[in-house]
């Protein structure tokens, strides 16, 4: 009976490690991914709008959310993908394609931002159709 209960408990232990592992490995991947550093360009375009004294201090605050945030996102992919996909995806936003995905992403956005600046009243107009 002992050695039963000692098998489970050292199997428990394996699972929980695993778990370790994968949610390492994720933070990683959203690190590669860009997904962190989106989150500081954010912060960092709202501290801009502060007074510099301000700034240190905001950018401390919001820390404590974002990294409840990257948490609670670490454990929806751990989740929703096994060990070997996230390692897999890690190797690929390390390849040249995935740096690649990554900065012409970036670039598309900011062209697609630029436009719907350029045509805000012609969205504006359409919203306030149904809404008015």
């Amino acid at each position: 009976m002992k050695k039963t209960i000692l098998v489970f408990v050292l199997l428990g232990n394996l699972f929980v490690s695993h778990a370790q592992a994968n949610k390492k490995d994720v933070k990683n991947l959203l690190e590669v991914s860009g997904v962190t550093s989106k989150y500081e360009l954010i912060v960092d375009q709202f501290s801009d709008q502060l007074p510099k004294e301000s700034q240190a201090n905001f950018k401390k605050d919001v820390q404590i959310y974002i990294d409840k945030l990257i948490n609670k996102e670490v454990e929806q992919y751990a989740a929703a993908f096994s060990q070997d996909e996230i390692l897999k995806l890690i190797e690929f936003y390390k390849s040249p394609l995935g740096i690649k995905l990554l900065q012409k992403t970036s670039e598309i956005d900011n062209t697609l931002e630029q436009e719907i600046d350029n045509n805000q009243a012609e969205l504006q107009s359409v919203i306030m159709k149904y809404f008015m």
